[in-house]
């Protein structure tokens, strides 16, 4: 499965502004940093 660029970006762009669709509340930088790491992994990825 392949994600489009624009996607993960926005989704990099999210994770560092500590905003995603699924939280009721900022995250907190550890929290921030762990979803960063992992999309860098999807984009490796992919």
């Amino acid at each position: 499965m392949k994600i489009p660029v624009d996607t993960l970006y926005t989704w990099v762009s999210r994770v560092k502004q500590g905003v995603l669709p699924f939280m009721n509340e900022p995250a907190s930088p550890k929290a921030s940093l762990n979803l960063a790491e992992r999309v860098k992994e999807l984009e490796r990825e992919n």
